[in-house]
């Protein structure tokens, strides 16, 4: 199991108990450089972990542009926090405290 902070969550459809598209989370693993993307939830939920390198792949990039955090990549493109702590504090003056989920 590794712990990821959430960058993102977005829910359109809070009241749809099965949804395949709503909520959107994504998360990441400092410490495993690595997101977790789910969508959905009840008998539609889905998702995975990623690398880092692989997540950063245009391919992947609709997911962060629609919950708009595609600033995200860039962060930690052109300036990764030297260690766990500081990337925690650079990433909560963003967004606000961070949840952690396991995974």
């Amino acid at each position: 199991m590794r712990d990821y902070y959430v960058i993102a969550r977005k829910d359109l459809l809070p009241g749809a108990a099965h949804s395949s598209e709503w909520p959107k989370i994504i998360g990441y693993s400092y410490k495993d450089k690595s997101f977790l993307l789910l969508e959905g939830k009840g008998h539609g939920l889905m998702g995975g972990e990623l690398p880092e390198t692989i997540a950063k792949q245009p391919k992947w990039r609709d997911i962060f542009v629609v919950l708009d955090v595609e600033w995200f990549l860039d962060f930690l493109e052109k300036s990764p926090p030297a260690d766990e702590s500081s990337f925690v504090g650079e990433v909560s003056k963003k967004i606000g405290p961070l949840e952690v989920l396991m995974y």
